[in-house]
């Protein structure tokens, strides 16, 4: 499934390209079975049915040409819209990791500095408060995300 998943884009754009393809010689067709369709074209009188029958035919291939291609550059936009959707479930994650480090990085660069003049590093419970501390932040911005609808 994930091979045709990488294959289908190149298998989709092949077949828009094969369908304009079509088009650009239909169309020029219809305009020239036009000309001899109508009445003062340098034909006959009795094959001119013939050609507006060829005609409205060629005009119904170029309308079905057009509905091909309309389908295959909506399959292409879902398909994009997909992966647009994907992508932001992977930013909202990604942004709600880093909202959680952002400030558990700040107290551990704080007081990962070495100066002795710092009161919380020569207290016994110091270690565990700080632990706890930034256990505290961390559960609450996670609550916070979960009552918003981001987690």
């Amino acid at each position: 499934l994930d091979r045709f998943d990488d294959e289908l884009p190149a298998m989709v754009h092949g077949l828009k390209r094969q369908l304009v393809t079509f088009r650009r010689g239909a169309v020029p067709l219809r305009d020239a079975v036009s000309n001899l369709a109508r009445v003062e074209a340098p034909v006959r009188a009795d094959t001119i049915p013939y050609f507006r029958d060829l005609r409205d035919h060629i005009v119904e291939v170029v309308e079905g040409l057009d509905a091909q291609r309309d389908r295959v550059q909506a399959a292409l936009d879902l398909r994009l819209a997909l992966a647009s959707h994907r992508m932001n479930d992977t930013m909202r994650w990604l942004t709600v990791v880093t909202t959680i480090f952002i400030p558990l990085s700040f107290l551990t660069g704080l007081y990962g500095m070495n100066f002795d003049a710092m009161p919380e590093l020569h207290v016994t419970w110091g270690y565990p408060v700080l632990l706890t501390v930034m256990g505290t932040v961390a559960g609450g911005q996670l609550l916070y995300f979960r009552k918003r609808g981001w987690l």
